[in-house]
């Protein structure tokens, strides 16, 4: 079995410590992040942390995971996934008295699903009703 030596001792402690100051940068930048308000969105914006107002015109609740279509300048098919909507339910919103026809603001993480664009949830203050 053989030992480090002093300078691989060395060269593991500065990538330890670059590892942290990384995470560290990653966790203040990523709680500063802004969502780009968006008109519709489509598979080129996947990945982007957008936010969509519009009306909803439909709301369904399979299992405890919400699909939502707001409709603004477009249509958009937005989720709320039942680990969010457990929370979003104690929290701010519940989702069981969401009706059609309610403006809102709809805030999220484009997503491929089955070749169209989707946006999907990342906390409990994702949906926010702006009026009827």
């Amino acid at each position: 079995m053989s030992t480090a030596s002093p300078s691989d001792l060395r060269l593991a402690a500065l990538c330890a410590a670059l590892a942290l100051v990384g995470m560290a940068l990653l966790a203040v930048f990523s709680r500063n992040a802004q969502p780009t308000p968006v008109d519709s969105v489509t598979l080129a914006d996947e990945g982007r942390l957008v936010e969509f107002v519009g009306r909803l015109t439909r709301i369904q609740n399979s299992n405890g995971n919400y699909f939502l279509v707001v409709c603004g300048a477009s249509c958009s098919r937005c989720v709320v996934f039942k680990s969010i909507a457990v929370e979003m339910n104690r929290s701010s919103l519940d989702l069981s008295l969401l009706e059609a026809g309610k403006s809102v603001s709809f805030e999220g993480v484009v997503r491929e699903y089955q070749g169209s664009a989707e946006i999907v949830a990342l906390n409990a203050g994702a949906i926010e009703v702006l009026g009827g």
